[in-house]
């Protein structure tokens, strides 16, 4: 297991529950998320792979992968099923939703939905009858009180009954809500001008928490969650940390560090 380097202090082993990792599925099929689909083995899409490369409707909320959900024509194998899932830490709040972006350009028909799930309980449901909500890319949030402050599995899944309405349903940007402040993401304004650089990063990565203050765990994974690193450090204020990341396989891996009750996550690429 490679280590971060304190420049002053002591660090000690100390393991940190990650939050949604790569909500917005940059990481691309088999990196955070389980993916599943009966017809095209998974719901990821890039405008090039799937919409022709200049498609106007179906295309990404930001970035280049997408979900495109259901998109069968005839003769494809019916009903379609597509998910996607992942576990992680939910975090405690007054109140906590699970935040998408999702356009419906195609209702398809009765029988069709997108559901999201938590630990196999359906927390939600968009149906044809409401697509006409989501004509372009728009927020939605579901209630995941009952879940706050532990671990949980998170699915989206779909369900396409029928090739003669054809449904299609794109979604993107996943994410936690914590009392209306979004969780785990380093580039927005609830993190305090920490830095994780370079990205992408060859044999070194340096982290600097500027503003943060305190004590601080820092937990770096792959995407299939394995711990490489996982440090307790001394009092972070206006201090950098090194990285050896050397020997790290390139790919895609998750920081993610808890100060206090607050914990911030950064997708961070290693590529040699």
């Amino acid at each position: 297991m490679k280590h971060i380097t304190l420049l002053a202090g002591m660090a000690l082993t100390l393991p940190v529950a990650a939050q949604i990792a790569d909500g917005n599925f940059e990481g691309g099929p088999g990196g955070a998320w389980t993916e599943a689909s009966t017809n095209f083995g998974t719901p990821y899409c890039t405008m090039a792979g799937c919409a022709g490369g200049d498609n106007p409707i179906f295309r990404p909320l930001n970035g280049d992968f997408f979900l495109w959900y259901g998109g069968v024509g005839p003769g494809g194998t019916l009903p379609e099923e597509g998910s996607v899932e992942q576990t992680c830490t939910v975090p405690a709040g007054a109140d906590v939703t699970l935040s998408m972006w999702v356009k419906y350009p195609a209702p398809g028909t009765n029988g069709d939905y997108l559901r999201v799930l938590v630990d196999g309980n359906v927390v939600g449901e968009i149906l044809p009858s409401d697509s006409s909500l989501y004509v372009e890319y728009t927020g939605v949030g579901f209630d995941i009180n009952a879940y706050a402050g532990g671990s949980h599995t998170i699915r989206i899944e779909n369900m396409q009954t029928t090739t003669t309405a054809i449904q299609s349903i794109l979604v993107d940007q996943v994410e936690i809500l914590a009392d209306g402040a979004s969780v785990g993401l380093f580039d927005n304004e609830s993190a305090p001008g920490i830095q994780v650089f370079p990205n992408p990063a060859n044999d070194n990565l340096t982290l600097t928490f500027n503003a943060l203050s305190g004590a601080a765990a820092v937990t770096i994974t792959d995407l299939s969650g394995k711990i490489v690193s996982a440090e307790s450090l001394g009092e972070v204020s206006q201090r950098t940390f090194n990285f050896d990341a050397s020997n790290l396989e390139n790919g895609v891996y998750m920081v993610t560090i808890q100060n206090g009750g607050d914990v911030y996550t950064q997708r961070v690429v290693v590529s040699h």
